[in-house]
């Protein structure tokens, strides 16, 4: 009886790893889900499947193919607004180029196989078959031809990431200061986070990449210190609360809790020594 247990669950597994067709999936690296992050990764494995798709007609455009908004949430779930914080956020890494043109306005984008395959083999972990998803892209218009990868030009890459500073998230340097948000941060609650924190500079970089500035993340923490500061409530003083996207924007147009004595105009008294 038992036997026979195992041979109906084994033969249950076999039938059902045999139905899962892998034609439908998309390829999702973990290596770049860690270095760019969820959305950023599920939608580079579509679009190269879309450039794939592009190459085999034979309609590549030095490169560029067309993809809509609708056709990538339909394949992988993604709204159109994380779609963009997504390409926006590959395009600092550059990963992608993204152009609209035409009447109604289209989408278009370029793909770079050579960035994907440089950011997979940062880790050591990779394997040599990992990389090699992505090598039946190509800048080429012809179906059948292989990728072109520029060596000189990547060599050069790699000789600036190894005499550089580099950004934790896209392996790309960036303008993002993160530097002088953090250092406020401490400066006004005395508190001592590091600006070097991978979690820190993803909130950071993403709300930079929504349009905010340097004097908006000042502003929000004034406005929360202002109201938290040496209460029970000092504890939220953390980069993960004043700076998640679900909180950022409210706190921006909140005003700053003021005493009674910041009303006073003080100009009015003549003060004098003790």
């Amino acid at each position: 009886m038992g036997n026979h247990t195992i041979h109906r669950d084994s033969w249950y597994w076999e039938v059902g790893v045999e139905a899962l067709d892998f034609t439908d999936y998309i390829q999702v690296s973990r290596t770049l889900i860690r270095r760019l992050g969820l959305h950023e990764a599920i939608l580079i494995g579509e679009l190269a499947y879309e450039c794939r798709t592009w190459k085999r007609k034979g309609k590549l455009v030095d490169g560029w193919f067309y993809s809509t908004v609708e056709n990538v949430e339909r394949q992988t779930g993604i709204s159109a607004h994380f779609q963009r914080l997504a390409l926006e956020n590959l395009a600092n890494a550059g990963v992608v180029e993204v152009k609209y043109c035409g009447l109604p306005r289209s989408r278009h984008i370029r793909l770079s196989a050579s960035k994907v395959m440089e950011l997979m083999a940062d880790e050591p972990e990779n394997t040599l078959s990992d990389q090699q998803s992505f090598t039946s892209l190509t800048t080429s218009d012809s179906p059948d031809a292989p990728i072109v990868v520029d060596e000189v030009n990547a060599n050069k890459e790699v000789s600036k990431r190894n005499n550089r500073k580099k950004d934790t998230l896209s392996g790309k340097p960036d303008d993002v200061p993160y530097d002088a948000v953090i250092d406020y941060l401490n400066e006004k609650t005395g508190k001592h986070y590091r600006s070097k924190a991978a979690a820190t500079r993803k909130l950071i970089k993403a709300r930079f990449a929504e349009g905010y500035t340097l004097e908006d993340f000042k502003r929000v923490i004034d406005t929360k210190t202002s109201q938290w500061l040496n209460t029970d409530q000092d504890k939220f003083l953390r980069p993960e609360t004043l700076f998640r996207p679900s909180h950022f924007e409210s706190y921006l147009n909140e005003s700053p809790q003021t005493s009674i004595l910041d009303s006073v105009d003080w100009s009015k008294y003549e003060l004098k020594p003790l």
